[in-house]
This record gives C-alpha cells, structure tokens and sequence, in this order.
C-alpha cells in the first residue's frame, strides 16, 4: 500500500467534516440574521460535501457489476 491510499479515505474524512460543519454553521448564520452570509456558507458547504463523498472518496468503494445492478 502506497502513502497516496492510505491518505485518500483520511482527506476524504476530512473534507466531508469541513462541509458538514459548514453546513451547521451556515444554519446559525441564517438564523442570526446574516442571510447572505449562511447561504454563500451553505453553498461551500455543499461544495464541500460533494468533494469529500464523490471526488475524493468516490473510488474507495468497490463498483458493483452491471449484472448485479440489474436484479
């Protein structure tokens, strides 16, 4: 095992915890009144989230066979 796999599954850990307490601090912003604020947080909060799940860590599970994907 290289360094390279051993800290893909880590910084993909890492980003989706960023976008996920981006998220919940988006959410206090809005609710104290800074809209704009909490929305541009919310929005790189998503953005966060989408790396850490599917570009990060989009290759750390196993792709299952199209024939076992049809049943």
């Amino acid at each position: 095992m290289s360094i390279a796999e051993l800290l893909e599954p880590v910084a993909a850990l890492a980003i989706t915890l960023a976008g996920a307490f981006a998220e919940l601090t988006a959410s206090q912003w809005v609710m104290g009144g800074e809209t704009v604020v909490g929305l541009w947080l919310a929005y790189m909060g998503a953005i966060a989230l989408y790396a850490g799940l599917f570009v990060v860590g989009g290759g750390l599970l196993p792709d299952v066979p199209e024939e076992a994907a049809a049943e």
